[in-house]
């Protein structure tokens, strides 16, 4: 899920871009092999930036950006140019470069990062010590099973979803395909957040248990066409809905049972997909929302600043400034209105707030206008307002829903009670929601849940939730 729009650090680099295979224009007359890196500060954040590059057999260069602080990896490089000292690399989504001048001795890339129409000056030098983390559950080729690209169109628009099906060999007797939905944010079809490629994961461990599995990229992301920006959670809902009716007309699946598995929103999106298709024989929810948008936010908010040591007046003044924008959103249709009502009602409650908190930039009126801007969106808006109860309690399906202890994006201890609740409501057997302790967001091992642990855990995909989950499945009677 969405950290607060609020109290979202400053963040230069969209994680979960995809980016196109890179081009190289122009023949180098200097030597940029290796990896370079520099800290690039922003006010009170620096962020450290690594470029890994690499000369091709054929001339010319091409290139990776890795942002670490952000566990963002492996994000290709569009374009490297070359011409004289003058070096640019750039990067079409997001919309950003590097343009600066190559120093032969001591050697050396000065020049600026540009992105957003601003410009900050970054340095790199050559990191001989760099290398990106283990992932040691990632699997690698030759694979004990079958891999096969695949393409199909949206039932309704004009939208072309590429991805991998993956099916165990020999076949197996009980035919058995799971749906991958990623959680919010443009991903790809190996789910790949903070350095971890989790739907990889899943794939491989699935089909080496005799399941296949289907995972692909979003609208708008990789070789998939459409586009993601200002799509809303049910719009999204049809793309996977579109899966569904591919796979079930596949003559290779014949006869399968048809399973959706989801992160994070793609919980919410699951139970709307199964309640349109008769199709889907089985649900698998992990940190789905059993409550409001709205009631999620505060609470991760409330969770993520106390984990990162922010003390409790700060907590409550935040809280008290998204319980302004939230409510408000979810009350008021008319957009004008809504602007209006939250910076007449946001201002007056920054000017009330007491010395130091009013001279945090967090409180700032700048700081306001920028975060209701971005929370203006179709799919926040639907997502403040939304209530996943009524999807979940007509739910006729098995439905298992996975919780981690160490969560702070969607608690367990708000949501767990809620989900049982509505499973129960629902009356269907086999349906159950499990706690899972020392598990965060993306279920892995963590003491303390903390985001910024993310892309420094080699751990990927909690090898206990996999087994888990494959054997619910199998046991499912289907």
């Amino acid at each position: 899920m969405r950290i607060s729009i609020i109290l979202k650090k400053v963040t230069l680099i969209i994680i979960l871009a995809i980016i196109t295979v890179p081009s190289i224009i122009a023949q180098p007359a200097i030597d940029l092999s290796g990896t370079w890196s520099g800290p690039l500060t922003v006010g009170n954040n620096s962020l450290k930036i690594v470029f890994r590059i690499t000369e091709n057999p054929y001339g010319g260069y091409s290139g990776f950006l890795d942002s670490p602080d952000q566990g963002a990896f492996g994000l290709a490089l569009d374009t490297v140019i070359i011409i004289a000292d003058s070096v640019e690399f750039q990067l079409k989504t997001p919309p950003a470069s590097f343009s600066g001048m190559f120093i032969q001795n001591p050697k050396a890339l000065t020049g600026y990062w540009n992105q957003g129409g601003m410009r900050f000056p970054l340095t790199l030098g050559i990191d001989a010590d760099y290398s990106t983390p283990r992932r040691p559950q990632e699997p690698v080729p030759p694979f004990p099973y079958d891999t096969n690209e695949v393409s199909f169109r949206h039932y309704e628009k004009n939208i072309s979803f590429s991805g991998i099906l993956t099916t165990p060999t020999p076949e197996v007797d009980k035919k058995l395909v799971v749906i991958l939905v990623s959680g919010s944010g443009p991903q790809d079809r190996d789910g790949a957040v903070f350095g971890h490629k989790n739907f990889l994961v899943l794939a491989d461990r699935f089909a080496k248990s005799g399941i296949s599995t289907l995972r692909f990229d979003e609208r708008g992301v990789g070789k998939s066409t459409g586009i993601f920006a200002g799509t809303t959670t049910p719009e999204f809902a049809t793309d996977v809905l579109s899966a569904v009716e591919f796979l079930a007309a596949l003559p290779k699946m014949d006869g399968c049972g048809i399973g959706l598995l989801g992160l994070s929103e793609g919980g919410i999106i699951l139970p709307l997909v199964a309640n349109s298709s008769d199709k889907v024989s089985f649900l698998v929810l992990l940190a789905g929302p059993a409550t409001s948008g709205k009631d999620i936010l505060l609470k991760q908010t409330e969770l993520v600043y106390r984990a990162e040591g922010a003390e409790e007046p700060l907590i409550e003044a935040v809280l008290g400034l998204n319980k302004i924008i939230y409510e408000t959103i979810a009350q008021e249709s008319d957009s004008l209105k809504m602007h209006e009502i939250i910076m007449e009602r946001g201002i007056k409650y920054l000017s009330d707030l007491p010395e130091p908190l009013n001279t945090l930039p967090v409180f700032s009126k700048q700081m306001l206008q920028s975060s209701l801007d971005q929370a203006l969106s179709p799919w926040f808006r639907f997502f403040i307002s939304y209530d996943p109860g009524p999807a979940l309690e007509s739910l006729e399906i098995p439905t298992l829903a996975l919780y981690g202890t160490t969560d702070l994006q969607v608690s367990a201890e708000q949501n767990i009670s809620v989900m049982k609740k509505y499973l129960e409501t629902s009356g269907i057997k086999n349906s159950k929601a499990l706690k899972m302790d020392g598990l965060n967001h993306l279920f892995q091992k963590s003491d303390t849940g903390a985001i910024s642990e993310y892309a420094g855990l080699e751990e990927t995909f909690n090898e206990e939730a996999i087994s888990l989950i494959i054997n619910w499945i199998i046991l499912l009677k289907i």
